[in-house]
């Protein structure tokens, strides 16, 4: 399972770059410490995944550690990309696919 979810984070990456929606700039200090869900207070979503969610992903999987369960990433991704007006086709498929390995093991 860690070894697709790794491949997935991958995936993930790629499809923010092709919508560019992968930032030069990381969030402050601040932003990156928010409590908040999806630190929804600080960030965009996109910032989120960049910065916050597939870094931890992948410390998680290198220190193989138990992955969170009861994902449902996909979920914010849509909102996101309704109120962003993006093409979401292939950053949802893989936030999909994702929620189903992590909420399978």
């Amino acid at each position: 399972m860690s070894q697709r979810v790794f491949a997935l984070s991958e995936e993930l990456e790629h499809a923010l770059r092709e919508q560019q929606l992968w930032t030069a700039e990381s969030p402050s200090a601040e932003a990156l410490m928010s409590q908040e869900p999806f630190a929804v207070d600080a960030m965009d979503f996109n910032e989120w995944l960049q910065w916050l969610f597939i870094p931890r992903l992948k410390m998680m999987i290198d220190n193989q550690m138990p992955l969170p369960k009861g994902a449902n990433i996909s979920a914010m991704g849509e909102v996101f990309c309704q109120v962003k007006c993006i093409s979401s086709g292939r950053i949802l498929a893989v936030l999909n696919e994702i929620d189903q390995v992590m909420n399978d093991a």
